[in-house]
């Protein structure tokens, strides 16, 4: 288990008996194996920039959490590769850079692990050495003590970059020290090279000014102190200034809450100087505390063995009368097994078999967990530029609910908007994916859309008449699958939507879409009329306004909030308190869904699911594909030699 590894709990593990430790070593083979698997394919990604298009890519990190929060997982892992991708960019070798060299080191402590674990299993199942002379407990013992007799204890690294300092001022007690060089200049974002080893062009003038700006108005505030005998301590960095650290904990439900087991989660937001990465998480609901900190190899390790193992496992299929996503919970024993199968003894009647029922899915629901939480630290933390003007904050705040599988989760629609802000200020591109079809079949069509505020005088047009205020504008294109094969950015991740359209509404589509369906395959006519009206009808929509209505419409949460509970209603009584305009604007994009084509009505574009991933990539993976569902990762499964 990756959990056993990486504990998403502050709690210990049980006690394990005897006769549990081959299941103990094998969920120990498993989980190590599938985050060498994450982390190689990380600093494959981000690290060395990889432009393989055969890999697996990043669509490997997009985690069924059971949130229905698909775009969110796709706006962090971009935000986090963006900023991985700069820290490491600054050295002249980024395998050299403190994320490649941690990378490096854990991967090394993990096949250490596992041939230890592979070793132990073999000694007492097949030569059927007595557990404590290899230092296991006599009858039992825990996982915390299995994992120090095979020598594993989790690397622990800090990616901050050391600022450089300028000494301004001398006294006699301490040197009053400010950070004259930590950002590149203007000039040096400006150079194609130096962008292009920084991973994108893209929003990084916008970045230099936002941070800078940040460090200006914060210095006013407080200026670092440096004992001269001690070697500095880690400053805030410029993102921390901007996207403060955010830590969630359960408090108790208000009057305006639904009164059922789940409790509104209090948000605390902190601008302090964190403290050393080695020190002990907060705890959270017996989860560990997740602070969107990305310079704390914990919270990354535990970010991309998580989600890989939630995608890995993954699969999408046809759920009663909706097309989902669900986890195979056989698979990871399955897949265990497999690599033990050569080490153990199953004659050996003093231990059970390995693969036990249950474990898995413990597992799995302790991710998803951890994941759901560290979701909403995210949005909470691009937020909190508005947080002081708005009562946007508040009203995240009272609206996030936790399910009774301990899933947090933000209203849907909420959460959208604080996305579409984000891409719109970064003028973020989106490679949408549009299956249509027709009588004969489905197409499949690609268009590029690019989001960008409206601007006047260099400044955001703020109009009451648009949601929040923000004129955003999705300015798309139609694009051929061979552009996108040989566009030159290949290394870079892209935010990708999937969608489906059909002259009907979704039990239209499925009935399309069956395997019984004589629909269900593609049709490959370029001049097909009913494919040419709907590439018109998505180059003419005002896709801003479609994609507020599509999550207007979409359901707040992923569980009921309790008996009689309207989870409609419950968000609305929250909007109209804290942002008044909101349930508005929320309900005329509910009421117009159908004439726009969503929602309720298939005609232009219905989204289904916004993952990332590179041009080509994502091109392959779909032409692969013979039918219309979402598309996923496709990652081998390795089977180490011995």
């Amino acid at each position: 288990m990756a959990t056993f590894l990486f504990p998403s709990s502050v709690s210990s593990s049980p006690s394990q008996k005897r006769n549990l430790y081959t299941a103990v070593l094998m969920d120990l083979v498993r989980g190590s194996s599938d985050a060498i698997d994450a982390l190689k394919l990380f600093s494959d990604l981000v690290v060395v920039n990889c432009t393989n298009s055969d890999l697996p890519g990043f669509m490997a990190f997009d985690a069924h959490v059971g949130d229905t929060s698909c775009q969110l997982r796709a706006g962090m892992l971009l935000s986090l590769i963006s900023f991985h991708r700069t820290c490491s960019g600054a050295y002249a070798k980024p395998e050299k850079s403190p994320l490649g060299l941690w990378l490096d080191e854990t991967l090394v402590a993990l096949e250490r692990l596992r041939t230890e674990a592979k070793k132990a299993c073999s000694r007492l199942t097949q030569e059927r050495v007595h557990p404590s002379k290899l230092g296991f407990g006599e009858k039992n013992d825990t996982v915390e003590g299995i994992l120090n007799t095979l020598g594993w204890s989790e690397p622990v690294s800090n990616f901050a970059p050391e600022p450089k300092f300028a000494q301004t001022q001398k006294d006699s007690k301490d040197n009053i020290i400010t950070v004259t060089e930590i950002l590149p200049s203007t000039s040096q974002l400006e150079d194609p090279i130096i962008c292009q080893r920084l991973g994108s062009t893209r929003g990084l003038s916008e970045m230099y000014r936002m941070l800078t700006s940040a460090l200006a108005r914060l210095s006013r505030y407080s200026t670092p102190k440096v004992e001269t005998q001690h070697s500095a301590p880690r400053m805030m960095s410029d993102y921390e200034k901007v996207f403060p650290s955010v830590t969630y904990k359960a408090a108790k439900s208000d009057a305006h809450s639904p009164q059922r087991t789940s409790s509104v989660i209090k948000v605390e937001t902190s601008l302090s100087i964190p403290t050393d990465s080695r020190a002990e998480p907060l705890e959270s609901n017996g989860l560990l505390a997740t602070t969107w900190d990305l310079h704390d190899s914990r919270v990354l390790v535990r970010y991309i063995v998580y989600t890989y193992i939630l995608s890995k496992y993954k699969c999408f299929c046809r759920l009663q009368d909706v097309v989902g996503a669900r986890i195979d919970l056989d698979a990871p024993g399955n897949y265990g097994f497999e690599l033990i199968r050569n080490n153990l003894a199953l004659s050996n009647i003093n231990y059970k078999h390995p693969k036990i029922p249950g474990r898995t899915v413990i597992e799995i629901r302790n991710l998803q967990a951890w994941i759901s939480n560290f979701s909403c630290a995210w949005l909470q933390a691009i937020a909190s530029p508005a947080m002081t003007q708005s009562g946007l904050g508040r009203l995240l705040a009272r609206t996030t609910q936790k399910s009774p599988k301990n899933l947090t989760v933000m209203p849907t629609y909420v959460g959208y908007l604080l996305l579409r802000e984000l891409w719109a200020k970064n003028r973020e591109t989106i490679v949408m994916i549009s299956r249509r079809f027709c009588d004969q079949g489905f197409h499949t069509n690609f268009f590029l859309a690019r989001l960008e505020f409206i601007e006047s005088d260099g400044e955001k047009c703020q109009d009451s008449s648009y949601t929040l205020g923000q004129h955003v504008v999705w300015r798309v294109q139609q694009v051929k699958p061979e552009t996108l094969l040989n566009s030159p950015d290949q290394a870079n991740p892209h935010i990708i939507g999937m969608g489906v359209s059909i002259d009907g509404s979704y039990p239209d589509y499925m009935a399309a879409s069956s395997p019984t369906s004589s629909r269900k395959q593609t049709h490959d006519c370029h001049d097909c009329p009913n494919n040419l009206v709907h590439i018109s009808d998505m180059l003419n929509a005002n896709h801003d306004r479609l994609a507020l209505a599509f999550f207007a419409h979409h359901k707040h949460y992923s569980f009921p909030l309790g008996k009689d509970i309207s989870e409609a209603d419950f968000v609305a009584d929250h909007m109209r308190e804290e942002v008044p305009s909101l349930a508005e604007h929320r309900q005329k994009s509910v009421n117009e869904s159908e004439s726009l084509g969503t929602a309720t009505s298939l005609r232009v574009f219905e989204w289904q699911h916004i993952l990332l991933e590179s041009k080509a990539r994502i091109v392959k993976r779909v032409a692969a594909q013979k039918d219309a569902m979402p598309v996923s990762a496709d990652i081998p499964v390795f089977y180490p030699q011995e």
